[in-house]
C-alpha cells in the first residue's frame, strides 16, 4: 500500500517523466538530478545497470581496503536493525568518491543484486542518494518515486559522505 506521500511521489514523478517539469513540492535537490538526469538521456523506465570491468575493480579495491575493513562492521550494525515498515532487510553499500561499490552487506530478508563495481554516479544511476550524497557533499536521502528510475522506487535510500583526515569526502556510505 502507498502511502499518501509515496503517491504524491509517484504523481510528481509521472509528471515530470511525461513533461520534462518537476511540479511544485518535489525537493530541490531531487528536482536538479530529475533535470540532469534526462540531459544525459537517461530512459527513467529503462536503467542501464553498469558495473566496472573486474581489471579495473580489483586495483580500486586494493586501494580502499583499509577504509572497507574499518567500514564492515558499522555496516554490518546497519542492516541488522530492521526498521520500522520495512517490507525487507536493509542493505549497505560503501561507494568510492566516483560511485562504484566497494562493499555490499545485505542484511537478513534482505535480496539484492547490487555488488562490488556496480556504479551508482547519477550520469549511470540515475537520482539515488548515493549521487546526491556525493554531488552535494552532504547526506542525502531518496525515498520510492524521488529515484529517477522506475526500478528503484521501492527503495528508500540514505547516505552520507565518509569524512577521513582531509576534508573532502574519500567516499559514500
Amino acid at each position: 500500500m502507498t502511502s499518501g506521500r509515496g503517491a504524491a511521489r509517484v504523481r510528481a514523478w509521472e509528471q515530470f517523466v511525461r513533461t520534462g517539469v518537476a511540479p511544485r513540492g518535489v525537493r530541490q535537490s531531487i528536482a536538479r538530478s530529475w533535470a540532469r538526469c534526462r540531459e544525459l538521456g537517461l530512459d527513467p523506465l529503462r536503467p542501464q545497470f553498469d558495473t566496472l570491468p573486474k581489471r579495473e575493480l580489483r586495483p580500486r579495491l586494493a586501494a580502499y581496503r583499509p577504509l572497507i575493513e574499518l567500514a564492515r562492521p558499522l555496516m554490518r550494525r546497519l542492516v541488522a536493525r530492521r526498521l520500522p515498515g520495512a517490507a525487507s532487510g536493509a542493505v549497505a553499500l560503501l561507494a568510492d568518491t566516483e560511485g562504484v561499490l566497494l562493499a555490499v552487506i545485505a542484511g537478513r530478508g534482505a535480496q539484492t543484486t547490487l555488488a562490488p563495481g556496480w556504479r551508482l554516479s547519477e550520469d549511470r544511476a540515475g537520482t539515488c542518494a548515493v549521487a546526491l550524497a556525493l554531488r552535494e557533499g552532504r547526506p542525502a536521502v531518496v525515498a520510492g518515486a524521488e529515484h529517477y528510475h522506475e526500478a528503484y522506487h521501492d527503495w528508500i535510500c540514505w547516505a552520507a559522505p565518509v569524512r577521513l583526515a582531509e576534508r573532502r569526502p574519500s567516499a559514500v556510505l
